[in-house]
């Protein structure tokens, strides 16, 4: 894929100048006036003569849709205001809509006028839809040609049926295994429960696709697995012939660390040796111990001594490289096998939820759009893109870097390659990281890699203070190519907004630094600390600076602006919940108050289920079982002995009643 040009900068001027029809890709950093710029494209649409209940926007939350509805309203009605009484404005996209309206003829003027008090009369049904809900639609308005049937029931979570199929994949695949096949098939695919946390990956994130290209089924698969025997059959000749000889090089080899947590420790190798001494003397060669590793060439090496790697020619014994051959044709073997393992599961589940689905005529909302695709590739689908392309020729796609390969095969059948319709593609690349909300980066770009793209870029953030927006270029900007997929993704330096910095952290009324970086220390042998030890550092850190800081603007010390800093003024930004709730424990045994915002649910939380037991016992005050579930929730704080005597008399459980 070659480098792509450089976006063209999108201002309030070029916004006004970009021709409508055709398609475009507009690139949007935070703060950059995404949902202005979705806002203004919207109002050119109507001026232009496009009657609103044409134009379609999309985008990915029911909240999303309610914010966009008012921020076009407040758009229109403002341009109305304005056209009506034409006055100053500090809106320079505005500005200049107004000077060129005021070229206008009046009747091209009274034109604009009437379309504008149209668009605003129709806002509230104007198409402005999630995904889910613009592919319902488009199901359900032209079912002659996308085949869905009326009687349909939405499934607001179609997890149970996925899960239920795919343990009957695991029954079906393991009830019939000897212990070889079993302990192959256990191995690879660890549990049940780690194969569907696997398959619910490869079913949200099209993952499947990257999985290897396995020709081989399952069944051909465990035969190849049985031709391994012999291989391992010619390691265990070996072992017998050199075994004490083996155990001589491991107990004397002064290169081997003698770490405690290895076999190779004076109280533990005897151990392993009856155990490798065991595996080699038995008829079951293809069930391997994990412990063999550690006589393999590379273990070997790896856990010599710092000062003393490769310093013990026995060490180089044939056997142990025939080990380390022989376990990396295991693990490219088991590589295969799970590779194929997934890809079968996945075929099998996809079958039977599909077929449940139709017999119980339910769906998903993620079926949806597998259905409306399905169907514009179909035998019909030539004349449903038309239709779909009669009801809406113009298109706005908010948030476009969390589109999947689905959604953007629908929006490519409609659009692309069809003359006088328009499609925008707005959104961040940058954020196409976040795959649990459906991002997918090699969709995002796909779609600029598109001959027929028109490329913008929105330049001027207005949310984020210049100080910081400097740091944040000159951290990215010196480098060449930044971001991994460097011919896709540039890196495109934001311009601060010409506004005043209101609000700088002082400290002592000196200005800050407003981007710092911290570097996690060595340990004592100049290596890396290990994760936990790693997380801790970082925990204590960043609490003993957020304690620095409030400490601070108690004091008056440290200021935003004019104004002493809080605690409600800072925010921590962390990879997950679990991180979360550990810096906020830290922060807790230092006496300060956070709370968390995340996607866990209240109804999950203990209070939640301390609730409703009590409730529960409310309404079923004659349940027994209700009313000890009650007594023993969190919200009443009794401890056992206290529920104990109230179940035992009968007195204490009236007057709980």
């Amino acid at each position: 894929m070659s480098r792509t040009q450089n976006p063209v900068s999108l201002d309030a001027a070029t916004t006004l100048e970009i021709d409508l029809i055709g398609i475009k890709l507009i690139e949007a950093s935070a703060g950059t006036g995404k949902t202005y710029t979705i806002a203004n494209l919207y109002l050119r649409h109507i001026l232009a003569g496009r009657d609103p209940g044409k134009l379609l926007v999309v985008t990915f939350t029911n909240a999303a849709t309610e914010e966009l509805r008012g921020r076009i309203r407040a758009r229109l009605r403002d341009t109305l205001l304005l056209l009506q009484q034409p006055t100053a404005n500090k809106d320079e996209f505005l500005t200049l809509l107004l000077s060129q309206w005021q070229d206008h003829d009046g009747e091209t003027q009274k034109a604009q006028l009437r379309r504008l008090q149209l668009a605003l009369r129709c806002m509230d049904e104007a198409a402005i839809y999630t995904i889910h809900s613009f592919c319902q639609r488009a199901l359900t308005d032209h079912a002659f040609y996308s085949g869905q049937s009326f009687e349909v029931t939405l499934l607001d979570d179609d997890r149970l049926l996925w899960e239920q199929a795919l343990k009957d994949w695991w029954r079906k695949q393991s009830y019939s295994l000897d212990s070889t096949d079993w302990h192959l098939f256990k191995t690879c695919l660890v549990d049940l429960p780690k194969l569907l946390k696997w398959q619910a990956q490869i079913r949200t994130n099209l993952a499947h696709r990257l999985l290897p290209d396995v020709k081989q089924n399952l069944a051909s698969l465990y035969a190849s697995w049985r031709e391994k025997k012999p291989e391992m059959q010619a390691l265990a000749s070996q072992w017998k012939k050199q075994k004490n000889e083996i155990l001589e090089i491991l107990q004397l080899s002064p290169a081997l660390s003698r770490n405690a947590k290895l076999p190779y420790h004076a109280d533990n190798l005897p151990g392993c040796f009856e155990q490798w001494d065991n595996y080699f003397n038995s008829d079951q060669l293809l069930i391997i111990p994990d412990s063999l590793k550690y006589l393999s060439s590379a273990c070997l090496v790896e856990n010599s001594t710092a000062k003393k790697k490769h310093s013990d020619p026995n060490l180089e014994n044939d056997f142990f490289l025939n080990v380390q051959q022989a376990l990396v044709s295991v693990q490219n073997f088991y590589n295969q096998f799970r590779a194929r393992a997934l890809i079968e599961a996945h075929d099998f589940s996809t079958q039977r939820v599909r077929l449940q689905k139709r017999d119980s005529h339910t769906l998903a909302y993620q079926d949806q759009l597998t259905l409306l695709l399905e169907a514009l590739q179909g035998a019909q689908g030539e004349a449903l893109g038309q239709r779909l392309r009669d009801r809406f020729p113009v298109a706005m796609i908010d948030e476009f870097q969390d589109t999947d390969s689905i959604q953007y095969g629908i929006f490519h059948r409609l659009y692309f390659n069809h003359e006088q319709t328009s499609l925008t593609l707005i959104g961040d690349p940058k954020q196409a990281i976040y795959s649990f909300r459906g991002g997918d980066i090699f969709t995002y770009m796909r779609a600029k890699s598109e001959a027929s793209v028109q490329h913008y870029s929105l330049q001027t953030n207005w949310r984020s203070e210049a100080p910081l927006i400097r740091a944040v270029n000159s951290l990215f900007g010196g480098r060449e190519a930044p971001f991994i997929y460097a011919d896709s993704i540039d890196f495109n330096p934001v311009l601060p907004a010409p506004k005043d910095h209101k609000l700088p952290l002082l400290i002592d009324n000196s200005a800050t630094f407003p981007l710092t970086i911290w570097r996690i220390p060595l340990n004592q042998k100049q290596k890396p600390l290990s994760k936990d030890d790693a997380r801790e550092i970082l925990h204590q850190a960043t609490a003993n600076e957020i304690v620095r800081l409030i400490q601070g603007g108690e004091k008056g010390q440290v200021k935003l602006g004019e104004n002493r800093l809080h605690s409600a003024d800072i925010a921590v930004l962390v990879r997950s919940g679990y991180e979360g709730n550990a810096l906020r424990a830290v922060l807790s045994e230092k006496g300060i108050k956070a709370v968390t915002i995340g996607r866990e649910s209240v109804f999950d939380s203990e209070e939640a289920s301390g609730l409703f037991d009590l409730l529960r016992a409310i309404v079923d005050y004659r349940d027994r079982r209700c009313l000890r579930s009650a007594l023993g929730s969190s919200l009443l704080e009794l401890d056992y002995l206290a529920i104990a005597e109230v179940i035992d008399d009968e007195s204490a459980w009236q007057s709980w009643l």
